[in-house]
Parts: structure tokens; C-alpha cells; sequence
């Protein structure tokens, strides 16, 4: 497989009532019927988006895949670039803020999601949502399998996604120049090894 990297889309909306920004995640689905395997990153809430395809630009990817995905039929505007760590590009963008996601592809996503960031950063590292995601694979009987060599009972996708919230909340208080400083630096190369390793 040659690794074009990836193109992801977060959309975000003013929270009604108040100036907070929402950003717009996905959950992973648990298994892939059509491959007979488990889905990468199984029950984790992430960016939505997926690999690029030959002579297809990041922002196109990111615009496909999340099409493709959430079954989205409306229009997508302003995409900016906030994040590229690891050959993973992700855009902000402003979508429909009263569209219904209720025709999901299920065999990628079983859920959307509207919420702060401070709020997705509790959450997402939180025990509570730790041990329902653990109970869910093993309740599927995923913990001793391996998606492409990797357990998915490992935990990969947390410091992705959160390095790219973080990155999106210094994108929204005009802190976009230390961005990618920030997030070369904070990891080790055996870290950034790793977290390239799991999205191969």
C-alpha cells in the first residue's frame, strides 16, 4: 500500500446562546461487514475522513470522505487548513448547522457528534468513556483480534485526535503560528514513529 497520507474535516458551529465554538466528531464503528475484520480505531471519537486517493488533493480527500461517510448532501464552505501532523491534513469547515445525521455510513461511523472542545478533551480521556468502549470490545469479542498486525484493544487514536482539537482551539484564538512547532515538539520520534505506524 503506498501512503499518500490523509485528509480529515471537523466541522464547527457557534453553540446556541453563547460565543463557544462546537466542533463535529465521529464515532468509529466496532466492526467492518463488508471485509469481515474489525474497523481500525474501533468505538474511538475522531476527526471524519480517511486516506487520499491518487491525483486527489488533502482538502479533496477530506471533503469525499466525509461525504461518503456521514451521507452529508449539503454544502461544505470555508476550509481552512489547521493541522498536518504526520501527513494527516485536517480542515475546519462550515457545514449545515441544522442538518440531521441520519442516513450515516455504519460501515464507518455509528454516530455524529456536536461539542466543545474542552468538553470532547474531558470526554475522550475520561474512564468513564474508557471502560464502555472496553466493555464494547470485548462484549464483541475484539480483544483478541488485530486489524493490519495491530490489537485493537490498544488505545491509538486518543493522542491524534486530541493533538488536533488542540490544534484547532490555537487555530480559533489566533495562535495558528506555533501550531505545528507545538506538535513536532511534544512528541518524542518514537511517538510520532508509533502514531504514524497506527494509520498504515
Amino acid at each position: 500500500m503506498v501512503y499518500r497520507g490523509a485528509g480529515v474535516l471537523c466541522p464547527f458551529r457557534i453553540k446556541a446562546g453563547t460565543k463557544e465554538k462546537e466542533v463535529l466528531l465521529g464515532k468509529r464503528s466496532f466492526w467492518n461487514p463488508e471485509y469481515n475484520t474489525p474497523m481500525r480505531f474501533p468505538g474511538e471519537w475522531m476527526l471524519i475522513g480517511g486516506y487520499r486517493e491518487a491525483r486527489e488533493s488533502p482538502k479533496e480527500t477530506a471533503i469525499r470522505e466525509f461525504k461518503e461517510e456521514t451521507n452529508y448532501t449539503s454544502e461544505i464552505k470555508k476550509l481552512k487548513l489547521f493541522s498536518n501532523m504526520y501527513r494527516v491534513y485536517a480542515f475546519s469547515a462550515e457545514i449545515d448547522q441544522d442538518y440531521e445525521f441520519n442516513n450515516l455510513s455504519t460501515d464507518e461511523l455509528i454516530e455524529v457528534k456536536w461539542d466543545t472542545i474542552p468538553n470532547w478533551f474531558r470526554f475522550i480521556q475520561s474512564r468513564e468513556f474508557t471502560r464502555e468502549q472496553n466493555r464494547e470490545i470485548k462484549r464483541r469479542k475484539l480483544d483478541d483480534k488485530r486489524y493490519a498486525g495491530f490489537s485493537v484493544f490498544r488505545r491509538y487514536v486518543p493522542d491524534i485526535t486530541l493533538n488536533q482539537l488542540k490544534n484547532l482551539e490555537w487555530y480559533f484564538s489566533d495562535k495558528f503560528e506555533d501550531v505545528n512547532k507545538w506538535s513536532i515538539q511534544e512528541h518524542s520520534e518514537r511517538d510520532a514513529s508509533d502514531l504514524l505506524e497506527s494509520l498504515l
